[in-house]
């Protein structure tokens, strides 16, 4: 149930009908935390035949950890500002322990949960550098590490760290953009799935996303997308075939689907974001020639016959790369984080019965509101 997030209630998990829907997430991540703090502990006591495969394993068990707190933290604690902003704000509780039993643990200072999440990545970066493994896309690995640290390092405005390794993951990910430039307007493929050349690495499950994400038949869809945002994208830009359904009155996403999107799951790490994340990296160091250069080139394999953008100021600059990012990387799970780091504003939402819809409710979240973080559960 998703009724009290939807309309930033002070316990979301409470529903329309006071039952209690617990707040899964909490528990996932604190429960992968523990996984990969076991398999840390214990893979050097362990006998290995295969030291590439060992350095694979503790890769993939440093990442992880560093994403699982990276969403802990840009989901229950207040978004991070600066360094000094961050050593006084709470954040979430830093688990070290090695099993699942009950433990009292305390709120740590956001600047601790950053530097670990820097240190497991750019540790995960190291060993899936010496195991050079290559495998599938469920797997996460060098490229995907790379792309997160851009991302983790632009949500702290460290820019220039930001920079250097969203082009890390360009050049070195292996991974092309993946032209949909001449998709045919009549094309059922999904834009996630194996065929996708930018994809560094695929996760999710099908049962979280199907009600809303796959556009199925027989799925009215939770949520509906905006028409105003809709319509927002150019004519010719072949995102909005590829990543919606238009099924008038309702459009609904469109990216992903189960049932053909073979070899992959609903959520992808893309090679897109790596732009996206540099080409901000750029505009905010007055980079602003190569930050229009980036965000031309992903729109060179998005848009029939573009033209490209030109360098303004530097705050147009800025707006023109928010924008191109929320077209890109709608319903994938960035827009909320996005917001929450460039000021928390004003948000309305209209709540609605898709039997009735003169029968509906005005919410209002108002400019850096609590409800920007949700309480612990």
């Amino acid at each position: 149930n998703s009724w009290g997030y939807y309309t930033w209630q002070d316990d979301p998990e409470i529903a329309q009908d006071n039952n209690i829907f617990e707040d899964d997430s909490w528990g996932s991540y604190y429960h992968k935390i523990v996984i990969s703090n076991i398999i840390l502990d214990r893979i050097n006591t362990m006998e290995v035949t295969d030291e590439k495969a060992k350095d694979d394993l503790i890769g993939e068990a440093l990442f992880l950890r560093a994403w699982s707190y990276f969403m802990l933290a840009n989901s229950y604690a207040d978004p991070y500002e600066s360094q000094e902003q961050a050593k006084k704000m709470a954040g979430v509780p830093i688990n070290k322990h090695l099993n699942v039993n009950n433990h009292n643990l305390s709120t740590s200072p956001l600047s601790e949960v950053y530097d670990i999440i820097i240190s497991d990545l750019k540790g995960a970066v190291n060993h899936f550098e010496k195991s050079n493994y290559g495998k599938a896309l469920l797997r996460p690995g060098y490229g995907a590490a790379v792309l997160l640290l851009s991302r983790v390092y632009l949500y702290m405005k460290n820019y220039p760290e930001a920079e250097k390794y969203a082009t890390l993951a360009i050049t070195k990910s292996g991974a092309s953009l993946y032209d949909i430039s001449k998709r045919p307007a009549n094309s059922l493929d999904r834009f996630i799935d194996f065929k996708n050349t930018e994809i560094l690495y695929s996760y999710g499950g099908y049962a979280l996303t199907k009600s809303y994400i796959t556009a199925g038949n027989t799925d009215k869809g939770t949520f509906v997308v905006s028409p105003t945002f809709y319509d927002s994208y150019a004519a010719k830009d072949k995102r909005k075939s590829a990543f919606f359904s238009n099924s008038k009155p309702r459009v609904k996403p469109f990216k992903y689907y189960a049932l053909t999107s073979k070899r992959v799951m609903g959520y992808a790490f893309r090679l897109a974001e790596a732009y996206l994340n540099r080409a901000e990296a750029y505009a905010e160091q007055d980079q602003l020639d190569k930050a229009i250069e980036d965000l031309n080139t992903l729109r060179k394999y998005r848009i029939e016959g573009v033209t490209p953008l030109t360098v303004g100021d530097k705050q147009t600059v800025i707006n023109s790369v928010k924008t191109e990012r929320r077209w890109e990387l709608c319903f994938e799970g960035h827009r909320w984080f996005d917001l929450r780091r460039w000021g928390r504003p004003e948000l309305t939402h209209k709540y609605t019965s898709s039997d009735n819809k003169t029968n509906f409710t005005i919410y209002t979240l108002k400019e850096k509101d609590k409800h920007y973080t949700l309480p612990f559960p």
